[in-house]
């Protein structure tokens, strides 16, 4: 029951991570709501397909499949994440005009890749260990305490958000998307370290001793900011550049945020 808890508070976290920082940045933004539903029908419906055709997807590309699919779905997630706080600035120059069409297709890529890849993890796990090995009482139990766990967390941090108030929402909400992209890119490295196709040979560090992944706190650094106890030199490269482009990103809506508020502050 405990590893029901833990795999899916992890899953639900990194999901609700995602999902509830683009809620309240969008609301700060004045976007409808309307995407949610889009976002949860592609959700359900992609990771029962992935879940129903795990076995055939890893035998794909000489048995590499799973790690490329997953590779898929983290790039795009994180890659939407980046264009979404990269147009931040320019919608708040133009608060006038309707959100566009293509800042709501990266909001849905960005929470529906996230979605897809822990429900197909939690789909699997509750079929493979509950239900198929008998012990669907203690595994659904467990995985309904780690669901509710996540998604309290993602509603508490939804409504913190709001109450910071529109400019500090959207700057908070840039530095953790951006941790949240970073660590989406970081982990898309190591599926393809995984696969044989980047070399990973060398180990930046080994904090197993102090944080351990499969431990709770590891998991939910691991949700947070892509927390990894031994990560190659590749990922760190990758994780430290994608934080560099956030900070760039962050100064940007800092600065768009003060040139809007000197232009009200004239024509008053």
């Amino acid at each position: 029951m405990i590893d029901a808890v833990v795999l899916v508070l992890r899953e639900v976290m990194e999901a609700m991570l995602v999902c509830c920082v683009l809620l309240a940045s969008s609301h700060a933004l004045g976007a409808r709501h309307f995407w949610l539903l889009a976002v949860t029908a592609c959700a359900l419906a992609g990771a029962l397909l992935y879940a129903v055709n795990l076995a055939e997807v890893t035998t794909l590309f000489d048995g590499r499949g799973q790690e490329l699919v997953n590779v898929l779905l983290l790039v795009v997630s994180s890659v939407s994440l980046f264009y979404y706080m990269s147009r931040i600035p320019v919608m708040l120059l133009t608060t006038s005009i309707a959100v566009p069409a293509a800042v709501y297709i990266a909001i849905i890529l960005a929470a529906a890749g996230a979605l897809i890849r822990e429900l197909a993890e939690i789909f699997v796990y509750v079929f493979s260990y509950g239900i198929a090995a008998g012990r669907t009482v203690p595994v659904l139990s467990g995985a309904a305490i780690g669901a509710g766990v996540g998604v309290s967390t993602g509603v508490f941090l939804y409504y913190g958000l709001l109450w910071l108030g529109k400019k500090r929402c959207l700057q908070v909400s840039v530095v953790v998307m951006g941790l949240i992209s970073a660590g989406l890119l970081s982990q898309a490295t190591r599926f393809l370290v995984q696969a044989g196709l980047v070399p990973g040979e060398h180990v930046v560090w080994d904090s197993s001793w102090l944080v351990a992944e499969s431990t709770l706190i590891g998991e939910l650094l691991h949700a947070l900011i892509g927390y990894d106890a031994t990560p190659s030199m590749e990922q760190m490269s990758v994780y430290l550049m994608s934080l560099f482009f956030v900070f760039i990103l962050l100064r940007r809506v800092i600065s768009t945020q003060s040139t809007y508020n000197n232009a009200i502050q004239q024509k008053a």
